[in-house]
């Protein structure tokens, strides 16, 4: 109702888009340039380009998401589209965490007569096991998601390129 009464009242308009417009090719940019001197600034896309391809060139990997990283094992990997690789993470990780979380239950002594040297020894080990087997997991989900994503961009914009038909009048 109420876009109903704004679209009547003139206050909605439908977007018209300039009579006198130029298009100038710059720098593999498509300037839209209007009347007013407003610049859109439109990437070029080969009509070959895929979805998927251009989804890939829009991954970006900030210190958010590696922070995100460390509370949820294989963030890096899925946000890459890369299942294999985040579930490979989180089954190190959560392994870790578990021999972490065993050690803490089963493996702290209840009373002082039951505390036996032995046995202290091994649970520290394996609590040790269990954190470096969570910080590995971290570690491989971080270094090679970034490596697997910018390997991937790469392949794509070397691909886009061969192909980019580029005019050497238009430098000048």
């Amino acid at each position: 109702m109420l876009t109903v009464l704004l679209t009547i009242s003139g206050v909605v308009r439908v977007p018209t888009f300039p009579k006198d417009v130029r298009i100038v090719v710059k720098d593999s940019l498509r300037v839209v340039e209007d009347t007013f001197g407003v610049y859109n600034l439109l990437p070029i896309l080969p009509d070959s380009m895929t979805y998927e391809d251009f989804k890939y060139l829009q991954l970006r990997i900030d210190y958010w998401d590696r922070m995100w990283s460390t509370l949820l094992p294989g963030y890096i990997h899925f946000i890459t589209y890369d299942r294999t690789g985040g579930f490979i993470s989180a089954t190190v990780r959560l392994l870790g965490f578990a021999m972490m979380g065993y050690v803490m239950y089963f493996g702290v002594p209840r009373s002082i007569e039951s505390l036996d040297p032995n046995t202290l020894r091994l649970n520290a080990g394996i609590f040790g096991v269990g954190m470096f087997l969570n910080f590995a997991g971290w570690v491989y989900d971080v270094v090679h998601g970034e490596y697997r994503l910018r390997d991937i961009q790469m392949r794509i914009l070397y691909r886009y390129r061969r192909t980019f038909p580029y005019r050497r009048e238009l430098d000048r």
